[in-house]
């Protein structure tokens, strides 16, 4: 189907078996005056049966045809791209190449999404597999070091292992430091409910509170000596409330370590999905969970201090 008519042309055979006073009309239909169509029309004389049984060649049923055309009485008149097989040929070239030009984008996007398609299932199925025990260590530890790599870019937040553009969620230093970000404002938001705790009026500043506070629990320190035991009382107060405070953010920076690692070894390691399993487990369920029980420590040990 052509509805647009971009790739219609007629074709008008056998001109020279027209009636005589039938040439007007088609000579009006060569000119695209009537039935007109986009492309219109070219007439041709064929060999007629007594020719193709005399033999007549090709170069010489194209003269006969010219001949026939340029001597006609009413078809001499037509203009030559109207007429013989040379016009038309010519005309069927032109419209092949303007439809291939007007495919070509069209068949380069679907061979781009091919070969994307293609590319992509080549991906996923990664390098050839190792064979010997010598060659399986090595592709471990080459990914292993990938790991390490972009881990360690990641927590100094250079991501240079991550290419040009890393992606928002490896990007653990800004994340983490976000995190850290909030504990300060969570710890500053917590001085005026241990302010309450301490019967203390919540509007005051927290340094003329701790000020008119010590001056009145000076017993027999020196003039210008603050008493440090009623100094570590009154910071105790705000210290308790920091603990669930650091835990939840330990809790949410784990929960961002957790994700960054689990989607570098399900990446470097998805050519091979039991030994993914197996670093999972070993280095994200154990390692990281090992390390966030140092963590706490670490910060209960510095929250004590504080006390």
């Amino acid at each position: 189907a052509d509805p647009t008519g971009d790739r219609t042309i007629g074709v008008l055979t056998k001109v020279d078996k027209v009636s005589s006073g039938d040439e007007a009309q088609v000579i009006s239909v060569l000119e695209n005056v009537l039935k007109p169509l986009k492309l219109g029309y070219v007439a041709l004389k064929n060999r007629s049966t007594q020719e193709l049984k005399a033999g007549m060649t090709l170069a010489e049923a194209r003269y006969a045809e010219k001949n026939f055309f340029t001597t006609h009485p009413a078809f001499s008149n037509l203009a030559p791209d109207l007429w013989g097989v040379d016009t038309l040929t010519n005309r069927l070239i032109d419209i092949l190449v303007s439809r291939i030009q007007v495919a070509i984008p069209e068949m380069e996007r679907q061979v781009q999404k091919l070969l994307d398609e293609t590319t992509s299932k080549l991906s996923a199925l990664g390098r050839e597999t190792p064979q010997t025990p010598d060659a399986c260590k090595r592709e471990f530890f080459s990914m292993v070091h990938q790991i390490t790599t972009r881990f360690a870019t990641a927590v100094d937040g250079t991501y240079s292992a991550f290419g040009e553009g890393s992606e928002r969620w490896a990007r653990l230093y800004a994340r983490v430091y976000a995190e850290w970000d909030g504990l300060r404002e969570d710890i500053h938001a917590t001085w005026p409910s241990s302010l309450q705790n301490m019967g203390q009026n919540p509007n005051l500043e927290l340094v003329d509170i701790v000020t008119r506070e010590l001056q009145e629990l000076r017993g027999r320190d020196l003039t210008s000596v603050f008493n440090s035991r009623a100094f570590n009382f009154f910071v105790t107060v705000f210290v308790q409330d920091w603990v669930q405070l650091s835990n939840m953010c330990l809790e949410r920076c784990l929960a961002i370590t957790t994700e960054i690692m689990s989607r570098l070894v399900a990446d470097i390691f998805k050519q091979f999905p039991f030994l993914q399993a197996a670093v999972h487990d070993a280095l994200i369920v154990k390692l990281i969970q090992s390390r966030l029980d140092s963590a706490r420590q670490r910060v209960e040990q510095l929250l004590k201090l504080e006390r």
